[in-house]
């Protein structure tokens, strides 16, 4: 086995790494032997010098190393410096397992999050496949390092018309590393139209939020446009449309989608003539402003979502989080008729079930309506985290009748 620089965790930091957790904070280091540089693999082993796992290096994140997942012996015939066997084992096996579920999908869905970072043992890396075009996002220095051989495992594996890497501006200052937004092979239109349960969008590769779209709540918008049948829609921070757009596919009456977003909103209004919807109405502005108008003219909706963008990025900003989310759900219920279905999502791991459930009942209460809870949804199937990650499982959407 190569030689590798050592990472003893501190007395009693253990624990939750056999368990399967896979970050190792940086004051949970006792010691590190050996030269240590961003996306050098270390040996993790606990006080007593019992291995672990192996993990690439970050110097300057607060998570210093993130576990592989290889085990505690490095794979024989591994190169342990570029990793071109490793990113080609875990592009295999992350496509395998998404063939499971029947993604891609000809004609159905073509767009899918091949790699979820840590839920796929490969820290720091995201790609979300859009037809036949790849796009990567970096999230750690130690991924940064591996790009190419990313990109490589991608071509091989999968052999894509297009691969695009890009770094959030934000997060590459707070790890450490370079912002960069570039076609690593082939070439990427501005612009790629794909199918996620049959319906069809435009998607900016790499260029609006996220990858492109929010694969997240790809299977809760299906399940919204299984409820829509003859309801009147509503769609509050409609992003490109996804709720919507299958609400009116699965034959709701009428449906309105609300976002502040210009352009997002102008890719609601594509996406719905993508699909040949002319039922689909557009608002767009500040959703409160908007949820005003609709109420002071007496509108009212039978099946609402509200999928405000992230409210609580730390557990510090939770109670003003539930403000705003009881904010947006008061709103909402001046809208909402009787046995109205109302849909609350959030992507923070923060603010998840037990929180969206006390602001139902807080704003209900205060209303003098009543709230039951049907179902409690998360991220789609291809967003997987390790069990022992609370932080992995984000994505919160609680679905109620409001009587």
């Amino acid at each position: 086995m190569p030689n590798f620089p050592v990472l003893t965790l501190s007395p009693g930091k253990s624990q939750p790494l056999w368990f399967g957790h896979p970050w190792v904070f940086e004051q949970n280091i006792g010691r590190i032997s050996g030269e240590v540089f961003d996306g050098a693999v270390v040996q993790v082993v606990d006080p007593q010098g019992g291995p672990i796992d192996f993990a690439l290096w970050s110097g300057s994140s607060k998570l210093p190393a993130r576990l592989l997942g290889v085990g505690p012996r490095w794979p024989e015939g591994w190169n342990s410096r570029t990793l071109a066997e490793l990113w080609r084992a875990k592009v295999r096996a992350a496509a395998a397992l998404r063939a499971r579920w029947n993604l891609p999908q000809p004609q159905v869905t073509e767009a899918y999050r091949l790699l979820n970072s840590e839920g796929d043992s490969a820290p720091g890396v995201v790609v979300d496949v859009f037809g036949a075009h790849c796009v990567m996002q970096l999230t750690t220095a130690a991924a940064f390092h591996h790009r190419a051989a990313l990109v490589e495992a991608l071509v091989e594996v999968l052999k894509p018309a297009s691969v695009t890497v890009f770094s959030d501006a934000t997060q590459a200052q707070r790890e450490g590393f370079e912002c960069i937004r570039e076609v690593a092979h082939g070439h990427a239109p501005e612009s790629v139209q794909v199918r996620e349960n049959g319906v069809v969008y435009e998607v900016q590769l790499g260029s609006g939020q996220k990858t492109g779209h929010y694969m997240d709540q790809r299977e809760n918008r299906a399940r919204f446009g299984a409820l829509a049948k003859g309801c009147r829609a509503l769609d509050v921070h409609a992003f490109t449309g996804g709720f919507a757009l299958n609400a009116a596919l699965g034959g709701a009456s009428e449906v309105v989608a609300i976002e502040s977003s210009a352009n997002a909103a102008a890719a609601v209004s594509r996406n719905a003539a993508l699909n040949a919807l002319a039922n689909v109405e557009v608002l767009t502005g500040k959703c409160e402003r908007e949820l005003a108008k609709l109420a002071e003219v007496g509108r009212q909706f039978d099946l609402i979502s509200l999928d405000p963008p992230k409210l609580a990025p730390s557990r510090k900003t939770v109670p003003q989080a539930l403000r705003k989310v009881e904010a947006l759900i008061g709103q909402s219920l001046s809208v909402l008729a009787r046995q109205g279905l109302l849909v609350v999502a959030s992507c923070s791991s923060y603010l998840g079930e037990a929180e969206l459930k006390t602001a139902l009942s807080h704003v209900t209460g205060r209303t003098h309506r009543s709230t039951r809870v049907f179902q409690v949804t998360h991220q789609a199937s291809d967003h997987l985290y390790p069990a022992a990650m609370r932080e992995g499982h984000y994505l919160t959407a609680v679905w109620a009748v409001v009587c």
